[in-house]
């Protein structure tokens, strides 16, 4: 196994001839190792007299899982709004109006026109 290790840190980036399952990337501490089945990087570096490979964190999986957790926390705020009748944020609440309020009637244009004509006459009995 050392010897592999030797041969894969002196190559870049070439995978593994015997069976095409890890590719190797040399690094300032080792190499890291890719296994191009299923994706997942390992860091192999040498201490005292072997060599030993730990698992590098996928940021992918992680962002997911977060992405997840997120999702599942949502439904469950919105199942809380909603069980006190509360409007969701972003989707439309109900209008303001209410069927027992008043609606408001602006003027007609023809109702403008006889207020305008109404002031003018006022304005020049004025002056």
């Amino acid at each position: 196994m050392l010897a592999h290790f030797a041969v894969a840190s002196a190559q870049t980036a070439t995978p593994d001839t015997e069976n095409g399952h890890y590719s190797f990337y040399p690094v300032a501490d080792g190499v890291l190792r890719l296994d191009t089945r299923t994706g997942q990087i390992s860091q192999c570096s040498r201490s005292d007299a072997c060599w030993a490979c730990k698992v590098v964190p996928d940021e992918r999986s992680a962002l997911e899982t977060e992405i997840a957790r997120l999702q599942g926390e949502n439904a469950t705020l919105k199942k809380q709004l909603l069980a006190r009748a509360l409007p969701l944020p972003g989707a439309p609440g109900p209008s303001i109006a209410q069927p027992d309020d008043p609606e408001l009637k602006l003027p007609s244009d023809a109702d403008v026109d006889k207020l305008i004509s109404f002031l003018e006459k006022v304005w020049r009995s004025d002056s």
